[in-house]
């Protein structure tokens, strides 16, 4: 079956390891972002692949080391409270969350004055041969 010659782009919802094997043919030169680095291709996360490859049995998705690193951060900001003799509370959670200043797998993490990440990259992946392929990264603004 031939199909349009059109760009066809979708959001993160998309980057799923089904997408291209549901929608077979048709999938075919999609491409589709996440809001985060392609950390699963960073040298430096590969002992934390391997880590995760021998617990589940599987590769990570993309949002797994971004997922484990605001774990990171949350358990850093109750830590530093501790340290502080501070009561844990949510409005001290938050307060320290925004000061993080944390190197992480995919980066050192810190905050904006609004509470959103600093260093804001989107990745873009094309389905090419069946599978994503990773296409690129830019930071956004």
């Amino acid at each position: 079956m031939a199909y349009p010659k059109i760009v066809t782009m979708g959001g993160d919802g998309m980057y799923q390891t089904n997408f291209p094997k549901d929608v077979g043919e048709a999938a075919e030169g999609w491409h589709v972002t996440i809001a985060a680095p392609n950390t699963i291709a960073l040298p430096e996360a590969q002992d934390w692949i391997g880590q995760y490859k021998q617990k589940y049995n599987r590769d990570p998705r993309a949002y797994a080391i971004t997922a484990y690193d605001g774990v990171l951060v949350l358990a850093h900001a109750i830590q530093r409270i501790m340290q502080d003799g501070k009561p844990l509370t949510r409005e001290n959670v938050q307060a320290y969350m925004l000061t993080t200043n944390l190197p992480t797998v995919q980066g050192t993490i810190q905050f904006d004055e609004n509470g959103d990440i600093k260093d804001k990259i989107v990745s873009v992946f094309q389905v090419a041969n069946g599978e994503f392929k990773f296409a690129g990264s830019a930071p956004q603004s």
